[in-house]
């Protein structure tokens, strides 16, 4: 290649470099969100529960979880321990029951 050639070369296109900006993480501001979405979560979870039962009346525990998580996939992947958690908060805010000669079936009360 000839010097002279390259002499004449003038680029036309520059290169900047921009300095990417570090976020900084704030612990309280992370764990305050964080409870904000489990809190939203089990919301969610029990309007889900609510919902399936008023309108099958009674369910077995095994299609009320799988049917609740195939609800809620859509949103988030829900762990079936806390939709249990969920089911027995309900029971105990008198919204479903056991059956009483069935404890794996549930019934829905309001």
């Amino acid at each position: 290649i000839n010097a002279e050639y390259m002499g004449e070369f003038v680029e036309k296109q520059r290169k900047i470099k921009i300095p990417t900006v570090v976020a900084k993480i704030n612990p309280k501001a992370t764990q305050a969100v964080v409870q904000q979405v489990e809190e939203d979560r089990r919301h969610a979870i029990e309007a889900c529960i609510v919902r399936l039962m008023k309108s099958r009346k009674t369910l077995e525990h095994s299609q009320l979880i799988s049917e609740a998580i195939t609800q809620l996939s859509q949103h988030f992947k829900p762990d079936p321990k806390i939709i249990k958690r969920r089911i027995d908060d309900l029971i105990a805010r008198e919204y479903l029951e056991r059956d009483s000669e069935r404890t794996h079936i549930y019934r829905y009360l309001a």
